[in-house]
């Protein structure tokens, strides 16, 4: 089976069962990327609410999976950032992802060769495909793979999405109802970015309400939001999350989100 016809037709055929997104990413995994030895692969759906929902997924650990359940176009990934500029995102070696993504140093499992396609219907952005490779790939059969089946993988994430991301959303509101019925706001404030530093350096919330003129309470309540928006347990869970998504690091992130909407 050539690399070509694979993404001419047997997607199409696998694609006829309506298997599941995690089925999907592992089946690229498997089939499509097999001789250019991927890792991992990722499936993100882009909402209607400018949410980058993670939607499939085969080979990530479960703490990156925490990590990118749900981004926004403020956060810097390859799948976001594929999103956001409508362009694939090659990364071709661990020094390539190191510089781009600078944060991800120490985390082995993602400072890896990454190429992230975006998911396109028309003018409307879906989503994104991206897939981690074990050593640097090959760009041009890589790409030639990805173009034949980009389309393909379109129109299917179209056809699902509605329900894709009206299941983050009640996932999403399960979280929210059970930390005090608040809900989640897109990006962290400035006073919210300040505090998670602190947290990151071990910082208790008395120290950290000194450090900034505020009371014990308000700190409380803003680390309850960071806890919130990162979708985090405590605040060790809340540094790790944060780490990876790169968030302790304020100079990546984007001052404002471009005006562009997903899938309703």
């Amino acid at each position: 089976m050539s690399v070509q016809t694979f993404g001419n037709t047997d997607l199409v055929r696998y694609l006829a069962d309506r298997p599941t997104l995690d089925a999907v990413a592992q089946y690229l995994v498997l089939e499509a990327f097999r001789p250019h030895e991927p890792r991992g692969a990722l499936v993100s759906v882009f909402g209607s609410d400018g949410i980058v929902s993670a939607a499939g997924s085969f080979g990530l650990t479960h703490d990156v999976l925490r990590a990118v359940r749900r981004l926004s176009l403020w956060d810097h990934s390859p799948s976001v950032d594929a999103i956001r500029e409508g362009a694939p995102v090659v990364l071709n070696s661990r020094d390539e992802m190191r510089r781009q993504y600078p944060w991800l140093e120490g985390h082995d499992t993602l400072l890896v060769p990454t190429v992230a396609w975006p998911l396109n219907l028309g003018s409307q952005r879906l989503g994104s495909l991206q897939i981690n490779f074990a050593e640097s790939f090959d760009l041009d059969a890589v790409s030639t793979v990805l173009s034949d089946i980009a389309p393909i993988l379109g129109l299917y994430v179209s056809l699902r999405a509605t329900r894709l991301v009206a299941d983050s959303r009640s996932e999403e509101s399960k979280h929210s109802h059970a930390r005090e019925h608040k809900p989640v706001e897109q990006e962290l404030t400035t006073r919210q970015l300040r505090i998670l530093h602190l947290l990151a350096e071990g910082m208790t919330n008395p120290q950290i309400a000194a450090r900034i003129g505020f009371s014990d309470s308000t700190v409380r309540q803003e680390t309850m939001a960071i806890y919130r928006f990162l979708g985090a347990e405590g605040r060790r869970d809340a540094v790790q999350i944060a780490s990876l998504r790169g968030l302790l690091n304020e100079d990546n992130r984007v001052s404002a989100a471009p005006a562009m909407l997903g899938h309703g």
